[in-house]
């Protein structure tokens, strides 16, 4: 086990994720392996690589990742992704749950409720309210970094699809 520990973090850095993983699992690493996912996440997510994030959440314990709101929100894209929606609003309420009970630093609890925004969005023009899609949508966007380029892409899709429903084309097509 002692081997395993040193080269997990090496595994990482060189983005060989299967690897790191392996080796936290393997030294029963729960809470490596999930900041390795964490870190991983929004690369695969840019990359649509649903079905690697998939295989990398089953691995897990379902009783840990219940807790983790990292793995939580991966929990939440792969319910949208998959045509699960009617689902989002209670897996949402658990990553905010989950989110209160874990001491992580401001800017990662503010990435993750950018996410939470962007799906809230979505399930919001689907209801055709059109109000909370736009005040959802806006929020998404002033609190996702540029790197998670997908999220920030789903809200501009989604906030311009709001303004053309309400009319404000030029706003629309900004």
């Amino acid at each position: 086990d002692a081997f395993h520990v040193p080269t997990c973090p090496w595994f990482a850095f060189k983005g060989r994720v299967d690897e790191a993983l392996n080796h936290a699992f393997e030294a029963g690493q729960l809470e490596r392996a999930a900041r390795i996912v964490g870190r991983a996440r929004y690369e695969l997510m840019n990359q649509a690589r649903w079905q690697r994030l998939e295989r990398h959440l089953r691995r897990f314990p379902a009783e840990y990742a219940d807790q983790e709101p990292d793995l939580l929100m991966l929990k939440a894209w792969l319910l949208y992704h998959q045509g699960h929606g009617n689902q989002l609003p209670a897996a949402l309420e658990q990553v905010e749950m989950a989110m209160a009970g874990d001491s992580m630093a401001p800017e990662k609890s503010r990435h993750l409720q950018g996410e939470i925004g962007v799906l809230r969005s979505l399930l919001s023009i689907t209801q055709a309210d059109i109000e909370q899609t736009i005040t959802q949508a806006q929020f998404s966007l002033q609190n996702t970094p540029p790197v998670l380029w997908i999220v920030r892409s789903l809200a501009r899709v989604t906030l311009a699809g709001a303004y053309q429903a309400r009319g404000e084309l030029a706003r629309a097509y900004e």
